[in-house]
């Protein structure tokens, strides 16, 4: 039985079908394709959140994007 959480492939295959493409998500963290190449590839949690946020704003510009982002995890409760 496969587990409910998908993967950070998944999440960014499913993204680039609603307009982050890695040179949409290249422009939005301000960096050259050789540098977000090298990023892909890195498995560090903190990339990954950095390039599915990256992800989601680009998602936002045409009215989509995840549904729980990165803030709802670290905003602070008032």
């Amino acid at each position: 039985m496969g587990g409910l959480a998908v993967s950070f492939d998944e999440c960014m295959r499913w993204a680039r079908t609603r307009g982050a493409t890695w040179k949409a998500v290249a422009k939005e963290i301000g960096c050259t394709r050789y540098r977000l190449d090298r990023l892909r590839r890195d498995d560090h949690w903190l990339t990954r959140a950095v390039l599915l946020e990256a992800a989601n704003r680009c998602m936002e510009r045409r009215g989509a994007g995840f549904q729980i982002t990165l803030f709802h995890f670290t905003a602070v409760a008032e």
